[in-house]
């Protein structure tokens, strides 16, 4: 059995790892959580062999400023990370500055088609994409425009 002034002790070293425990995961998380932007989650899909994802979001920082469609690539294995600015930026080889509608469609475990509708603003001919990749580790990015005349949000 263990003495009264050890048990303290235990107490003591247990009350200390956990106060440490929770202002570490509180610098770590609370950066991500009130960044000025945000996130919606859109369509996601997954390679043929299942290694890779592609999933697209749109990104509103407020009021003052428009969205941002846009499409990251990772391994099934890792995870989109969310910056303190509250946008995912890792893998992102498609962006277009307006909320439209992408399709993602694998055409093999190495092709990725993008297809995407133009911003009624850039219906004038003008490519609104910002950020077209062409390919991402390996990965071949294709891109196609759909027809304007679908209902828009």
């Amino acid at each position: 059995m263990l003495s009264l002034l050890t048990r303290k002790r235990v107490a003591w070293v247990g009350a200390i790892v956990l106060i440490v425990s929770a202002l570490c995961a509180a610098a770590v998380l609370i950066p991500w959580s009130i960044g000025p932007c945000g996130e919606d989650d859109g369509m996601e899909s997954h390679s043929p062999d299942g290694k890779y994802v592609a999933k697209v979001f749109v990104r509103s920082c407020g009021a003052t400023t428009g969205w941002l469609t846009h499409v990251n690539l990772r391994s099934r294995w890792d995870y989109f990370n969310t910056k303190w600015t509250g946008g995912v930026f890792q893998g992102q080889v498609f962006s277009v500055d307006c909320w439209t509608n992408v399709n993602l469609v694998w055409k093999d475990n190495s092709h990725l088609e993008i297809q995407h509708d133009v911003c009624p603003r850039c219906d004038n001919g003008d490519d609104p994409a910002f950020v077209k990749q062409n390919s991402w580790r390996g990965i071949d990015i294709s891109y196609r425009e759909l027809p304007c005349n679908l209902p828009r949000r």
